[in-house]
C-alpha cells in the first residue's frame, strides 16, 4: 500500500469539477505558509508536515498510529501561530471565497486603531481580532508598537525618570520624545509596507497608545487618504478600549508587571513605575469625543465587551462583522479544554455506537483529570489573593466538586438585592462557570456522564458533529485508494479542501462551526469540548491560529486532555496526561 500511496502522491492531477473550493488565481492552495518552519513557536500538536499513509487515514477519520511526541510529554507548552506573517497566496481555515485582489467583503483596505491607557487590554483586543478576521481569509496582521520599543530597549532599565520619558505622552524630555518618536515611526512604516507594497493585504491593527485626538487626527488623515502609492480611500476604524471595573483593571495590571519588560525589577518597585506610568499618560488622555471627533469611525469598547458605543460604521459589511465579534469577545479567565471521545467497540461512522467498557473508564479517567485541574488552578488563584491581602470567604465545595470562586460567593450573597449588581448564572457568564460542550452521538455525549452525574450542564452541539467521509465512509485506507483512485490523488494533493462525494471537507467544517467559534469567544468560564478528532482540529486551528495546511495534520490521542489558555499577546497550549 505504500508504494502505491507514495506513486499516487506525486501524480499530477486538477481539482475535481464537483470540488467547489476557494482558490487563488494561481491555484496556490497546495503551499500555505511556507514559511511557517522557520519560527519557533509554531509547535504543532503534530510534528507531522507531510500527509503520509498514517496521516492519510487520521485525516479521513480511520483507526491510526498516534505518531505525534508531544502526548509523551507531561507539559509541552504549544505557542499559536497569529503573529506569523501570512504569505500573499495564503487560504486561511474558514475563507469564503477569493477575489482577484486577494481582498475580501469588497471593504477594501482597513486600519484598525486601538487607543487607550496602559493596561486597558488593548494588546489582547487586537490579538484577537487578528485571529477572527484571518480565520475569515482575512489578510491581517497586527503591529505592536511595543515590540519596536523593545528592539530599541530590550527590558525597561529603572534607570529614574528617563524610561518614563520615553514612555509617556506627556513628555517634554528631548531625547526621550526623539526615542518614542522612532520606535513608533518605525512601527508605522512597516504598516506603510504591509499596506502599500502588498497587493493583499487588507486589515492593519496599530497596538498603540494613541491617546490624544492630534494623533488620530494625524492616522485619520494619513490612512483614509493614503500617502503612498494610490490608496485611494481606506477605512480607519478606532476602537477605544475603557476600562473602569476595578477587578479587571487591577488584573491587566498584574500581568503588565509579570512581562518580560519587568524581568529583573523588585516586585514593589515594578508595581510603583507602572502606575506612574498610568498616572503620567491619564494627564493628557483625552477619550474620544462624539462631538469633536464625530467624523472619526469608532467604537468604544468598555470593560471588555460589557457595553459598545459605535459610531459611524456604515462603511462596509467587514467592519460590522468586527462589530458583532466584539459583541461577543468576552473577558476570560477560564480556558478550554479539548478531548477526544471514549471507545467504542468497532468505531464506525455509519454506526451511532455506544461506549464500551474501556470508554466508560476513560470517561471517568477524563472526568477526575479535568476537574483536578481547575480545582488546581482555582486554589492557587485563592491563595495569591488571600496573600495579597484579599478575602475569599469560606473555600466550600460545590456538590459538582469545583472550588467556589469570589464570583460564587458573591452570587449567593447579593442575590436579590436592588443595589447589587446581579452575576448572571448562564452557561459561561462569569469565571466559576464549567460547561461541557458535546458532539451529538452517543459515544461523545455518554463520554461526558460522570460530569452530568457531578450536576455540571452539558450540552450537546450540532455543530461538533464529526466530518462527514462521504462515500468513503468506514472504508479502510487501501479501499480508498483502490476504489477512488483519482479521487485519492485529488485528496492527496489537498487534503483540507477536498471532499469526497456526498461527504464534507475540512474546509466545509469550519464553516459549519462559526457560530460555535463565536460561542466559545463569549464565554467567560471554563469550557471541556468532547468532540471526534476532525472536530478538535478545527476548534484548536482556530484557538492556535493554524493555517490550513496544519488543520488536517493535527492528532488527538485518548492519552492526553488538551488545556488551551487566554493570554494577551498569544494562546498557549498544554497537554495534560490522562493516567
Amino acid at each position: 500500500m505504500d508504494d502505491s500511496f507514495a506513486e499516487k502522491k506525486t501524480t499530477k492531477t486538477k481539482v475535481a469539477d464537483d470540488n467547489h473550493q476557494p482558490r487563488t488565481k494561481k491555484s496556490s492552495r497546495f503551499d500555505i505558509f511556507e514559511d511557517i518552519k522557520k519560527v519557533n513557536s509554531s509547535d504543532s500538536i503534530s510534528s507531522q508536515k507531510d500527509v503520509t499513509p498514517n496521516t492519510a487515514a487520521a485525516i479521513l477519520g480511520q483507526p491510526h498510529q498516534i505518531t505525534t511526541a508531544a502526548s509523551k510529554k507531561k507539559r509541552k507548552t504549544l505557542l499559536d501561530q497569529v503573529h506569523i506573517k501570512q504569505s500573499s497566496s495564503s487560504i486561511s481555515p474558514g475563507q469564503l471565497y477569493t477575489t482577484e485582489s486577494g481582498r475580501l467583503f469588497h471593504a477594501g483596505k482597513i486600519l484598525i486603531v486601538l487607543v487607550g491607557l496602559p493596561a486597558r487590554s488593548k494588546t489582547k483586543l487586537g490579538v484577537a481580532l487578528t485571529r477572527y478576521t484571518r480565520w475569515l481569509g482575512v489578510k491581517s496582521q497586527i503591529f505592536h508598537v511595543s515590540d519596536y520599543r523593545r528592539k530599541m530597549f530590550p527590558s525597561i532599565e529603572g534607570d529614574g525618570i528617563k524610561d518614563l520619558e520615553y514612555l509617556c505622552v506627556d513628555s517634554t524630555d528631548k531625547d526621550g520624545i526623539a526615542y518614542r518618536r522612532q520606535f513608533i515611526n518605525d512601527c508605522l512604516k512597516d504598516i506603510d509596507n504591509f499596506f502599500f507594497d502588498d497587493q493583499s493585504s487588507q486589515i492593519a491593527i496599530y497596538d498603540a497608545l494613541n491617546i490624544t485626538a492630534e494623533e488620530r487626527s494625524m492616522l485619520n488623515e494619513k490612512y483614509s487618504k493614503g500617502t503612498k502609492g494610490d490608496t485611494k480611500a481606506n477605512t480607519v476604524l478606532f476602537i477605544e478600549s475603557i476600562v473602569t471595573d476595578f477587578l479587571l483593571l487591577e488584573r491587566n495590571i498584574e500581568i503588565a508587571i509579570s512581562s518580560k519588560d519587568y524581568a529583573s525589577w523588585d516586585k514593589v518597585e515594578v508595581r510603583d513605575h507602572f502606575l506612574k506610568r498610568i498616572e503620567r499618560n491619564s494627564s493628557v488622555y483625552e477619550e474620544i469625543s462624539s462631538t469633536k471627533e464625530a467624523h472619526l469611525s469608532f467604537v468604544k469598547y468598555i470593560n471588555y465587551g460589557d457595553m459598545l458605543c459605535v459610531n459611524n460604521s456604515n462603511h462596509s459589511y467587514l467592519i460590522n462583522k468586527i462589530i458583532s465579534f466584539l459583541m461577543n469577545l468576552k473577558e476570560k479567565k477560564g480556558r478550554v479544554y479539548l478531548s477526544r471521545c471514549g471507545n467504542s467497540d468497532f468505531d464506525q461512522y455509519n454506526d451511532d455506537e455506544v461506549l464500551n467498557e474501556e470508554g466508560i473508564q476513560f470517561a471517568g479517567k477524563l472526568t477526575n483529570v479535568v476537574i483536578n485541574r481547575i480545582n488546581s488552578l482555582r486554589a492557587t488563584h485563592i491563595n495569591q489573593r488571600q496573600e495579597n491581602g484579599v478575602t475569599d470567604g469560606e473555600n466550600l465545595l460545590f456538590d459538582t466538586n469545583i472550588l467556589k470562586t469570589q464570583v460564587s460567593v458573591d452570587r449567593d450573597l447579593n442575590k436579590g438585592k436592588t443595589d447589587k449588581k446581579q452575576i448572571s448564572s448562564h452557561d459561561g457568564a462569569d469565571e466559576d462557570s464549567v460547561v461541557v460542550f458535546s458532539a451529538p452521538r452517543k459515544r461523545t455525549y455518554d463520554t461526558a456522564q460522570f460530569f452530568q452525574k457531578k450536576g455540571i450542564p452539558v450540552r450537546k452541539k450540532l455543530e461538533l458533529k464529526q466530518l462527514n467521509p462521504g462515500v468513503i465512509a468506514d472504508m479502510s485506507l487501501k479501499e480508498v485508494s483502490t476504489t477512488y483512485p483519482q479521487e485519492f490523488s485529488e485528496f492527496l494533493q489537498a487534503p483540507y479542501f477536498y471532499r469526497f462525494s456526498k461527504g464534507e471537507s475540512y474546509h466545509d467544517l469550519a464553516l459549519r462551526m462559526g457560530s460555535l467559534i463565536f460561542e466559545i469567544e463569549r464565554m467567560n468560564g471554563d469550557v471541556l469540548i468532547i468532540a471526534h478528532e476532525s472536530a478538535l482540529r478545527i476548534v484548536y486551528g482556530y484557538l492556535m491560529a493554524k493555517s490550513s495546511h496544519d488543520i488536517p495534520l493535527l492528532e488527538f490521542d485518548r492519552k492526553s486532555v488538551i488545556e488551551i489558555s487566554f493570554g494577551h499577546y498569544e494562546n498557549k497550549a498544554v497537554t495534560l496526561p490522562i493516567n
